[in-house]
């Protein structure tokens, strides 16, 4: 309800959206035709309708996967299809919604920005390599800058600027990384993950 489309001044209480936008380019570069569907109202009908018109191998169903009042997310997908999976221990992005409508595969993805990149990267992507093609992007070995703490029990991944020194090294600087913020995502050039039961990584 409180999307407004990019360009279009936000009233107090709305939010432009980009995920979509971001989502559709992160599935574009791999190969994928991506379809970026209008916003709809946070009711369930609504939402079901939009799904059920979707013809892909794949939709991404962005935000209301919470469980507040107006996360309906959950409920409509396990009255499409099947849901196999609501949470996981992974932040940002833990109350991610796996599901299957007929053969089509559904992602309820997170609606902070963040949560939604690290979904897209945890979920969408091996999914999206492998009906593509294309190979994951690969890792990358570098020095830490500065050190990183996690929550126990869960994975946690934390967005990183990539910089080159003058020996050769690159070092990871880590970026803000509040679910809701974009400046870190926004000049972000990778994610490092934090295994679950990794606390603390130490700088170098």
């Amino acid at each position: 309800d409180e999307l407004v489309a990019p360009g279009v001044p936000p009233a107090p209480g709305a939010v432009t959206e980009s995920n979509g936008l971001m989502l559709a380019g992160a599935a574009s570069s791999l190969g994928a035709t991506a379809t970026l569907a209008a916003p709809v109202a946070d009711a369930p009908a609504a939402i079901a309708e939009a799904l059920l018109t979707v013809q892909a191998d794949l939709v991404l169903l962005l935000a209301g996967t919470s469980r507040g009042r107006d996360d309906h997310a959950a409920a409509v997908l396990s009255e499409l299809g099947v849901v196999t999976t609501h949470g996981v221990a992974a932040r940002p992005g833990h109350p991610v919604v796996l599901a299957r409508i007929g053969t089509t595969a559904v992602i309820g993805v997170p609606g902070y920005p963040l949560s939604a990149a690290c979904t897209f990267q945890r979920f969408a992507l091996p999914l999206l390599a492998r009906l593509t093609g294309r190979a994951v992007p690969a890792r990358l070995r570098c020095v830490l800058a500065a050190d990183v703490t996690a929550r126990p029990g869960a994975e946690t991944t934390v967005p990183v600027r990539l910089v080159r020194t003058p020996d050769g090294h690159v070092r990871a600087v880590p970026l803000p990384r509040r679910a809701a913020a974009t400046r870190g995502l926004a000049t972000a050039d990778a994610l490092l993950v934090m295994p679950s039961g990794t606390l603390r990584l130490g700088a170098g």
